[in-house]
């Protein structure tokens, strides 16, 4: 059954419908002000082709063996530091491993881009193992606003307009622009007439910081509400269908050997990766205050699948969701923080830019897709 999920996956439905390769120039258009980083490797040699003012530079990075070493050890403290009640040393002492590794790979991958980037908002495409890497936690991208997307094709298609079927051919920038998005701007969606505007879930076994996600009924008055018995997979598929935005508070696992498998933990099982096909219309908006989901497993040719990545070939327009493992209170803590300011106006990739920058090695959240 996983080996039938996974080549359904990646060759019929939604996901598998080819989109047009993006052309350089709308690339370029769509970014504005903003610059596009893509890392590739062959070999032992990594290189990141940069994207500025209608320009591709390419940047050598150094040895791919050594940063991919400091990008798992990195992931390993980060989890390892997740836990909410850890002994006082115990946590200063990962700590201090985690910002020394994060220094290193800051120092080999990011500041070699320094005169090229600058202070820029920043579209990144990374490749194997550097989809896992919490970069927020970078000390060059500490409060910078952010976009993880798995190519620049899917990065437009993200942009585009969302009232489109999803994955068909042609979600580009000229749609997004038809839709009221101004050059460098992604569009924005309105929800289905039938559907809501906000989903909150809550999921069980959660502390009742995390669980008790009708706090943020404060922040969305008018949100559905699915939380305890309501939260099955059923209601919360159905709710989802046509929703703007969706928070989804569970416990979840990346499932590495099958990341279509990846699931939500809700009341009546689980919810996997591979269910969100046969969303209509997916959330334009989603967010996952779950461990890991937005862990990928990386297909041949280097394309990300796994929950978050599903959500994104299905439709979506932005996850936000975190890279290793991530204790209830720091993510209670985060989505405070980041809905706060979502209420206020502040886009997608900013609030979470703000919200992580509180305490980044805490806070492995990452802004998948258009980010706006």
């Amino acid at each position: 059954m996983a080996r039938e999920v996974l080549r359904r996956g990646g060759r019929s439905g939604q996901w598998g419908r080819p989109r047009p390769v993006a052309r350089f120039r709308d690339v370029a258009a769509r970014l504005g002000d903003r610059a596009m980083v893509s890392l590739a490797a062959s070999g032992d040699s990594l290189v990141a082709v940069v994207v500025v003012d209608g320009r591709a530079r390419l940047v050598r990075l150094g040895s791919a063996r050594v940063a991919t070493e400091l990008a798992r050890e990195l992931h390993a403290d980060l989890n390892a530091l997740a836990p909410d009640k850890l002994p006082n040393v115990l946590a200063r002492t990962i700590t201090a491993s985690a910002r020394h590794r994060a220094e290193r790979l800051d120092a080999q991958l990011l500041r070699p881009l320094d005169g090229v980037v600058g202070d820029r908002e920043v579209v990144l495409v990374p490749t194997g193992v550097f989809y896992a890497v919490p970069w927020a936690a970078l000390p060059s991208l500490r409060g910078r606003p952010l976009s993880v997307v798995p190519s620049a094709t899917a990065w437009l298609a993200a942009c585009g307009d969302q009232s489109a079927a999803p994955g068909a051919p042609g979600l580009g920038p000229r749609r997004g622009l038809e839709s009221g998005a101004r050059p460098g701007e992604c569009a924005s969606r309105t929800p289905d007439r039938q559907g809501h505007d906000v989903v909150l879930v809550g999921g069980p076994g959660l502390s009742a910081g995390v669980a008790e996600v009708g706090r943020l009924r404060g922040t969305y008055p008018d949100a559905a509400l699915l939380d305890s018995a309501e939260a099955t997979v059923g209601a919360v598929l159905s709710a989802l269908d046509g929703a703007r935005m969706a928070h989804l508070a569970a416990h979840g696992a990346h499932e590495p050997a099958n990341a279509l498998f990846s699931r939500l933990e809700l009341t009546d099982g689980p919810l996997f990766a591979y269910e969100t096909a046969r969303l209509r219309r997916p959330p334009a908006h989603v967010v996952l205050a779950a461990c890991e989901l937005a862990l990928n497993r990386i297909r041949p040719g280097d394309e990300a699948l796994g929950f978050a990545g599903a959500l994104l070939a299905t439709g979506a327009h932005t996850v936000v969701a975190a890279v290793s493992k991530v204790g209830d209170l720091a993510a209670a803590s985060t989505m405070a923080s980041y809905h706060g300011r979502l209420a206020r106006g502040t886009p997608p990739a900013v609030a979470l830019a703000e919200a992580t920058a509180e305490d980044p090695l805490r806070r492995p959240f990452v802004c998948l897709g258009a980010g706006a």
